[in-house]
């Protein structure tokens, strides 16, 4: 056996029972957009582990594989988190101190671009040894959207998300009355549709699903309701008016059709005689006076 063969001997005698992290590998997370998360990675020493602890954290494309960044490193006792841009100011370590065995991490305000294979790597001379975890960012259902349709002495009511990720299914329940749904109610989980009798009224709920979340929405439904007395009263006086209006309209027509048919006779104008004497004054009767009173009497006796 040459020195190179007895020296890599070496190194695996003392990695196997030297450093050795506690946390299983391989395992798939699966978080909606928006959400934070943390990736646990757990480590004990042994004392033949000499020199400075480095922990190295790096991801990989699910796509690209080949594709790998380092986003968050310590070593001698300094933390770098800046190391690549779509991480940066979203992802720190669980512990303030990773030396004590916790090299775990957070990433926050999870987008889809931050799916992928993610690696845990603890090195201390002279053993080294690393992780992986599988995170999957899934988009949520987004808030359906309720509506139905009348069919056949029926309704069909439909339930549709535009967003999230595959498969999304539709689960309705009822609200009101009861929380049952009718037995001869026919429930389409995949298309969201439900097909009850028109006579089922109440509030209908919707409930879109999928891997990472959940949202609702409501659809009340009514039958037609018999007319009451105010709506009788209201529509008898309607008609009374409509018909008033109609009459006086028609009374204007036919009146008016009769002036152009039988037009009014022609006055004579009023004609002043020029030779008709002019009105006599009326002149006041004045008393006489006594001298002229005086003299008819004389007059008069004369006479006789």
């Amino acid at each position: 056996m040459d020195r190179l063969a007895f020296r890599l001997l070496i190194i695996v005698a003392l990695t196997a029972r030297g450093l050795e992290i506690n946390t299983s590998t391989g395992k798939i997370l699966e978080k909606a957009e928006g959400e934070d998360v943390k990736l646990a990675c757990s480590f004990t020493l042994a004392p033949e582990d000499t020199g400075n602890l480095e922990i190295e954290w790096s991801v990989k494309s699910i796509r690209h594989p080949l594709d790998a960044a380092e986003f968050l490193l310590y070593t001698a006792g300094h933390i770098y988190d800046t190391l690549y841009d779509p991480l940066k100011g979203r992802v720190y370590f669980d512990s303030e101190d990773p030396e004590k065995g916790d090299a775990a991490i957070h990433l926050l305000l999870l987008t889809t671009k931050d799916t992928g294979i993610y690696y845990c790597q603890v090195k201390k001379v002279v053993g080294i040894m690393r992780i992986y975890t599988v995170l999957r960012v899934l988009k949520p259902p987004s808030k359906p959207s309720c509506n139905y349709i009348e069919g056949d002495q029926t309704k069909v009511l439909r339930c549709r998300s535009q967003e999230g990720a595959a498969p999304i299914q539709y689960h309705w329940s009822r609200v009101a009355p009861g929380k049952l749904l009718p037995n001869s109610a026919l429930l389409d989980k995949t298309a969201g549709t439900l097909t009850i009798h028109e006579a089922n009224e109440g509030t209908y709920k919707c409930t879109a699903i999928n891997r990472v979340g959940m949202k609702d929405c409501f659809l009340e439904l009514n039958l037609p309701r018999p007319p009451t007395v105010t709506m009788i009263v209201g529509a008898v006086t309607g008609g009374l008016v409509a018909i008033m209006i109609i009459a006086s309209i028609t009374y204007l027509i036919v009146r008016r059709v009769w002036c152009l048919r039988h037009p009014p006779e022609a006055e004579t104008p009023n004609e002043i005689v020029e030779d008709a004497s002019p009105p006599q004054q009326t002149t006041r009767s004045v008393s006489p006076t006594p001298h002229a009173a005086a003299g008819r009497l004389s007059t008069i006796v004369t006479s006789l």
